[in-house]
Parts: C-alpha cells; structure tokens; sequence
C-alpha cells in the first residue's frame, strides 16, 4: 500500500464502548432541501468529563509498515473553541491476555472548531510504526481508544458536546 491509502474506515455505530465513561450514541438530523432527512449516528463526547470510545479492527496485509496516521471526523454545535483528543492503541494478537493487555502510549492532537456550528472538522495524528502502534503486524486484532480529554486546559469547547462522526486509519507518509 502506498502513503496516505486508506486502510480503514469505521463510523460512530462501530463502537465499543468501556464499561464506565464512555461517549453516548446520537444522531444529527440533516435537514437540506432534499427529501427525506438524513440521520447521520454520531457518539457525544462531553465537555466536562474525558470520555471514550473503542473500535476493534485487524491490520491489513495492504499495510506496509510506514505507521498509521488516525483521521477523526467530527463535529460540534460550538462556534469557536478547541478539543483535545487522546488515542491509543492496544494490539490483542495471539497469546495476547485479552483481561491483562494495556494500551500503548497515548499520542495526543489539539484541532480548533472553525467559526460555524456544525461544520465538519478532520484532525489528524500519525503514530510511528512500533511501540506507539503496539508493536502490530499484518493481520493482528487491535483496538483503538479515542478519548476526548475535556480535562485538559487546551479543550476549550466547554459549552458543547463534541460529536464523533468517523474514524479512519491511512498509511503514513
């Protein structure tokens, strides 16, 4: 696979949420000129609380060993402000202890609302092939935790959810 292919792509029906914590389900009712509306599912992630959301994926033999840069599509009905949002990924290869394993490191991005609510947003993080992905090969099952860590001075959207709509995994440059 060549630099910036998709990998995968999951979207906010994927998750799996922790036991505690966990980013609520939604849905944002599209309401344009055309007949009938749109749902688009969303997960809320609260302003006051670092909340989670968990997606299990295997890696693709088209992965070719470059690192993995995570795209999380999101939104809010905020108007200004940042979020912060914290990923980590967690291989659970064969022989792996599913009730044992932790996440690796978490790497972290800071990524501004815009000026219009609603407005879909992208923000970007590339971690390194090795200790920051867990050490994955081709073929293993892992899972990523995004968290939105409304505790952090740099999440300014404090009045507002923020709304994940996708998550999407890209081969890294």
């Amino acid at each position: 696979m060549s630099a910036n292919d998709s990998l995968l792509l999951v979207t906010a029906l994927n998750n799996e949420p922790p036991d505690d914590n966990f980013a609520t389900f939604d849905v944002i009712l599209g309401t344009s000129a055309d007949e009938p509306d749109d749902l688009m599912p969303c997960l809320d992630f609260d302003p006051t609380t670092n909340e989670h959301a968990v997606f299990t994926f295997t890696l693709p033999s088209t992965y070719s060993g470059n690192g993995i840069r995570v795209a999380i599509f999101w939104t809010s009905e905020a108007t200004a402000g940042n979020v912060k949002w914290d990923i980590a990924f967690k291989r659970q290869a064969v022989f792996d202890n599913t009730a044992t394993k932790q996440y690796a490191a978490v790497q972290s991005d800071v990524d501004n609302m815009g000026s219009t609510a609603r407005d879909v947003r992208v923000s970007s993080t590339t971690f390194t092939d090795g200790a920051q992905i867990d050490n994955l090969d081709v073929g293993d099952l892992f899972k990523i935790r995004v968290t939105r860590d409304a505790a952090d001075v740099l999440d300014t959207i404090n009045a507002n959810d923020v709304e994940l709509l996708a998550v999407e995994l890209i081969e890294a440059p």
